[in-house]
């Protein structure tokens, strides 16, 4: 018989961290903080910590999950053993495959965009952004330690960009430094928590990590410990970044800016800022879309192995990688940025939609753990949440208020909701149609979480079996 193909635990905790940074800076995250700190000024910084702490809590659930079952369905065994396969179809695809349709194919369309503006305008930007994607989709095919290298490569060197130019704001002495740029510190009082909204679009992906569960090393440590460290640099860069260029840029001259982060850049060191802040932006989409295709690929391949998605998903390479959802992922982003969708003016409906999407599977998956808790109270887990169940209340408060004050302008509110609806609609009745109407099982039934160890036991080997 031929021998039977696993994932291999490969990653370390420097390529874990990179890989949760990776989701969490991207372009459009950029452009959130830059709208945040010129509508908010420096008082931005108060959401953009709690959306951190909120976040926290995030990663406090999914690391208790993933001790649980470290499996590379993520949230989709998590939930297949707290509320059954209905709820776990509608927490993977909600939260997944939504950005990649929408979020992946405008962060693959910008780094084109900005190429083909600044240096060659002759040329279609889908053709420069197409060879960027067919570029990553190579490196995900040639296995997940080129992916770990790219995406550390470019983490570090956007996050280190990020930093130094907001310490270099911070520090300089150029006639652009506007002398009262704290003062008053947080103009908006306590108007300043309508922006959480934008602070907790920064932070959103930190997860994605735990697809990667079969290829970390040591998981139960690197995932929790990779997660919040993710969050931590996040934090302190953004925040660094938006302090130094509020002293040094006018607040106004940002809030009508479509692109404020190079705005700030450009108000620190001029031009050569802007052209420096160009090519982080240009990193951020390819470390986004890079993590995206590695991501999302393991999420296809979990929901394959638990028959919610059609078996060749589960297909792995010689190099061990799940090959065809890399193709499928590719495929997708490139054929959504070739219709212009991802450049048009309603795409931060889109965004905004799917961060609704995402905040109903965090909610999900809050309620996880804590059915797991009830259900499983004496089951070993690595790492348990601290100050249960505190921290996912909390959380799932955040979200729903998220949900409910997504946009100030009402008329965009209304229609993100619109769309969100339509989304999870879609995903809904897929889930039904293929649970209960193709595989012909219970659409609500918990699958016992004995099932799923047994069968990681059977996978892995025990040898294999992560030690906490």
């Amino acid at each position: 018989m031929p021998e039977e193909k696993h994932l291999q635990r490969r990653l370390g905790l420097f390529a874990t961290i990179a890989s949760a940074v990776g989701l969490m800076v991207a372009s459009t995250t950029l452009v959130s903080s830059g709208q945040g700190f010129a509508a908010g000024g420096a008082g931005f910084i108060i959401p953009l910590v709690l959306a951190m702490i909120f976040n926290v809590f995030v990663a406090f659930t999914y690391s208790e999950l993933s001790g649980l079952i470290p499996k590379a369905g993520g949230i989709n065994h998590y939930t297949e053993a707290a509320l059954g396969k209905f709820w776990a179809i509608i927490a993977v695809l909600g939260a997944y495959i939504v950005p990649l349709v929408f979020a992946a194919s405008a962060e693959a369309a910008l780094p084109g965009l900005v190429i083909t503006q600044a240096w060659i305008p002759d040329v279609d930007y889908r053709l420069i952004s197409t060879l960027i994607v067919v570029f990553l989709v190579v490196v995900n095919l040639l296995g997940v330690q080129l992916f770990a290298a790219v995406q550390m490569f470019t983490t570090v060197s956007m996050m280190g960009s990020i930093l130094v130019l907001g310490i270099i704001g911070f520090t300089t002495n150029s006639p652009n430094v506007i002398p009262d740029a704290y003062d008053p510190f947080n103009p908006l009082g306590w108007g300043v928590l309508a922006l959480l909204g934008l602070g907790f679009w920064l932070f959103i992906g930190t997860e994605f990590v735990t697809p990667l569960a079969e290829e970390i090393k040591r998981p139960q440590r690197n995932i929790p410990l990779g997660m919040i460290l993710g969050l931590v640099i996040i934090v302190i860069c953004a925040g660094v970044y938006g302090l130094g260029s509020i002293r040094v840029t006018p607040l106004d001259l940002l809030r009508d800016s479509p692109t404020p982060h190079v705005d700030m850049a450009e108000g620190i060191l001029g031009q050569a800022g802007m052209i420096w802040m160009t090519i982080v932006t240009i990193l951020a989409s390819v470390t986004t879309v890079n993590t995206l295709i590695c991501g999302t690929s393991r999420f296809l391949y979990g929901m394959s192995l638990r028959e919610q998605a059609p078996r060749a998903l589960s297909n792995l390479s010689k190099r061990g990688v799940p090959w065809i959802g890399i193709l499928l992922c590719g495929v997708v982003i490139e054929i959504v940025m070739a219709t212009g969708v991802a450049t048009a003016d309603a795409f931060l409906i889109l965004i905004l939609a799917s961060m609704v999407c995402y905040c109903v599977s965090y909610i999900i998956a809050h309620i996880d753990v804590i059915v797991l808790r009830t259900r499983y109270p004496k089951l070993h887990r690595p790492f348990r949440s601290p100050l249960f169940p505190i921290p996912q209340i909390l959380s799932m408060g955040a979200m729903v208020y998220m949900i409910y004050a997504v946009y100030p302008d009402p008329d965009i509110t209304k229609a993100v909701w619109i769309r969100a609806g339509i989304i999870m609609g879609v995903i809904a009745i897929y889930a039904i149609l293929w649970v209960k109407v193709y595989k012909k099982k219970p659409l609500f039934k918990a699958v016992p979480i004995e099932e799923l160890t047994e069968q990681i036991e059977e996978e892995l080997g025990p040898k294999e079996i992560p030690i906490p």
